[in-house]
């Protein structure tokens, strides 16, 4: 979190508006809480966990998980948040499926994890805009994203 505040901080008013950003520190302020209870125990985490990462056999089975260069031990909510990141991209059975299959494969999962991922996810897609190069394309994409989740919880 206090890296998200560094970067909110940090990053300038034509890459994110201040409006934005007020807005997503209230966000943040009130429901980070949200967060931590539903954060599970640190594990390996991807950190770039999405369907172009992940290898599948003709028979749908999970074949690999590849590009493994941000893992790191924190919270594998995270890995939830960026797998989302794009839901309306999915199909709407996608969450429920992905529940079903990590509960049945052994795995606890809280009860409000979706609401928690999306809040967690704010933080990796904040960090592009901590990125010394310009690209247009890519802060428009995070924009987009924040304002989708902002307006999802109501700020």
């Amino acid at each position: 979190l206090s890296y998200l505040h560094k970067v909110l901080h940090q990053v300038s008013e034509e890459r994110l508006s201040s409006g934005m950003k007020t807005h997503l520190k209230a966000l943040l302020k009130d429901q980070w809480g949200l967060v931590e209870e539903n954060s599970l125990r640190k594990r390996l985490t991807h950190f770039d966990f999405n369907p172009k990462n992940i290898m599948v056999t003709a028979e749908g089975q999970v074949a690999a998980i590849l590009d493994w260069e941000f893992a790191m031990a924190a919270n594998a909510v995270a890995d939830f948040g960026n797998f989302f990141r794009f839901q309306s991209d999915y199909p709407n059975f996608a969450s429920k499926a992905f529940e079903t299959g990590y509960r049945q494969a052994g795995s606890e999962l809280p009860d409000q994890w979706q609401r928690a991922c999306k809040i967690l996810d704010l933080v990796a897609v904040c960090g592009f805009f901590d990125r010394k190069q310009d690209s247009p394309q890519t802060f428009q994409t995070a924009r987009v994203i924040i304002e989708n989740t902002l307006a999802e919880f109501g700020y």
